[in-house]
């Protein structure tokens, strides 16, 4: 991931769709009616399914991005990521696993102070899953 402003933070790994900007034809980055939200998920199919939902009720989100199993960016980057993107007001996230919990909190706290609504969606019904 590479901002205009020039920072950077890697690739999103193995078993992710990658980071989309939806519409980067318009003026500037972003599409003008797309909604301030930003989609974030481990799941590369959940983001598609996010996104498709969103469509078909006649609506965009201005970013979607998938970090698969976390191993190049994890969650907790894009949200970093998003935070000082001005025209968002939602991130969410779906979340299966946290493996850096002070890095996440970190970055929904830099989102917060950036006026930012974080929504996490913690999914995970094994001993391991829960403990994250």
């Amino acid at each position: 991931m590479i901002r205009t402003d020039g920072a950077a933070r890697g690739n999103p790994g193995p078993a992710s769709c990658g980071a989309v900007l939806i519409d980067a034809d318009g003026p500037g980055p972003y599409d003008p009616d797309a909604l301030p939200v930003a989609v974030v998920a481990q799941s590369g199919a959940l983001c598609a399914t996010i996104n498709r939902a969103i469509n078909d009720i006649g609506l965009k989100i201005a970013y979607l991005a998938s970090c698969g199993s976390q191993i190049g960016c994890r969650i907790s980057d894009f949200i970093d990521y998003l935070a000082v993107e001005p025209e968002l007001k939602v991130i969410l996230c779906y979340i299966e696993a946290i493996p850096d919990a002070e890095a996440f909190l970190e970055a929904a706290r830099r989102a917060r102070q950036n006026g930012k609504t974080v929504v996490a969606v913690k999914l995970g019904s094994s001993e391991p899953a829960r403990a994250s």
